[in-house]
C-alpha cells in the first residue's frame, strides 16, 4: 500500500477500506487504544484474533459532559465478514454486553453556520448561528428554552438545526440513500444471501439467534450421572425414563433401555 501511494505524490492519502460498526454506551475507562484491551474484547465476543483494527471514540473527550460514565465508539473491522459477526452476534467489553450497528455517516452539517453540506473550514459566513434558535450568536450562550426552539435549515419552530426529524435533514438522508446503496443493507453485503436483507424489510430473525444457538449447543444432550449404586440422565427426562448408560440428542425420537433382570421398559424396579 505505501508503493501505490508514492506513485500518487505527496499529496495523497492512503485509508484502508475497514467496515466501521458503532458500539453504544462502552464504558469511558476502557483503554481501546491498547492492542491486548483489542484482543480481550474479539476473545470475549467469538470473534478471530485480529478483526479489530483499530477503535476510536465518536466524540472527543474534552466535549463530554461532567459526570459521563459512557460513550459511543467506532470499531473498524478487518473484513465486511468480521463487521457482521460483530452485527448478529454480540459484543462484550469490559464484562458488559453492549448493542452494535452499522456506521452510516449523517450528512455533514457546519459547526459554525449549522447548515447542512459542508463544515466549519468550508464555511463562508463571517458569523456564528445557533444551533438551537438560529440566533446570530454561539450556541454555548443561547438563552432560549425547549419550547423556544427554532431551526436554521427548514425555517420552522418546535425542533433546532440539529434535529434528526428536520425535514431538510430527513431530504438529505434519502439523497445519501440512492448514492451510497450500503447504507439501504441491515448488514455488510458479501456473497451470504443473509446479508442481503433491506433496512426497509421486516427482520426474519433474531439477530442474536446465532449466538444463543452456539451456547444452546453446549447443553442439548442428556447427560449421564451417577448417583449412589444407580445411574440415571440429567435434566428433562419423563417420568419413567430414567435408568441406562444410552446418551442420545433428539428427545423426539428416544426409546426407552429395556431393563436386562425385568424386562420392563424404563419402568422402576420393585424392592
Amino acid at each position: 500500500m505505501e508503493r501505490f501511494g508514492a506513485a500518487w505524490g505527496s499529496a495523497a492519502t492512503l485509508r484502508p477500506n475497514y467496515a466501521e460498526v458503532v458500539v453504544e454506551t462502552l464504558p469511558i475507562e476502557t483503554p481501546i487504544d491498547s492492542p491486548i484491551e483489542q484482543r480481550r474484547i474479539e476473545l470475549a465476543s467469538g470473534l478471530r484474533t485480529g478483526a479489530i483494527k483499530n477503535i476510536q471514540w465518536i466524540k472527543q473527550i474534552e466535549k463530554r459532559k461532567e459526570g459521563q460514565r459512557h460513550a459511543h465508539a467506532i470499531f473498524s473491522m478487518d473484513s465486511r465478514e468480521d463487521a457482521n459477526e460483530l452485527l448478529t452476534g454480540r459484543v462484550v467489553v469490559q464484562g458488559q454486553v453492549l448493542r452494535a450497528k452499522k456506521n452510516n455517516p449523517d450528512p455533514k452539517r457546519c459547526a459554525k453556520c449549522n447548515t447542512l453540506g459542508h463544515i466549519a473550514e468550508c464555511c463562508k459566513v463571517d458569523n456564528d448561528t445557533c444551533v438551537r434558535c438560529a440566533g446570530k450568536h454561539r450556541t454555548s450562550t443561547c438563552q432560549v428554552t425547549d419550547q423556544q426552539l427554532f431551526c436554521t435549515n427548514c425555517r420552522k419552530a418546535g425542533h433546532g438545526a440539529a434535529s434528526r426529524d428536520c425535514p431538510v435533514f430527513q431530504g438529505k438522508l434519502r439523497e445519501r440513500s440512492k448514492w451510497d446503496a450500503e447504507r439501504n443493507y441491515r448488514l455488510f453485503v458479501t456473497k451470504d444471501p443473509n446479508t442481503w436483507g433491506r433496512m426497509n424489510e421486516p427482520v426474519q430473525e433474531d439477530f442474536n439467534q446465532r449466538w444463543r444457538a452456539k451456547v444452546s449447543e453446549k447443553y442439548n444432550e442428556w447427560t449421564t450421572v451417577q448417583r449412589g449404586k444407580g445411574r440415571g440422565r440429567l435434566a428433562g427426562g419423563e417420568p419413567g425414563e430414567g435408568g441406562g448408560n444410552n446418551t442420545w440428542k433428539d428427545p423426539g425420537t428416544r426409546t426407552p433401555t429395556p431393563d436386562p433382570d425385568t424386562g420392563n421398559r424404563g419402568q422402576s424396579r420393585g424392592p
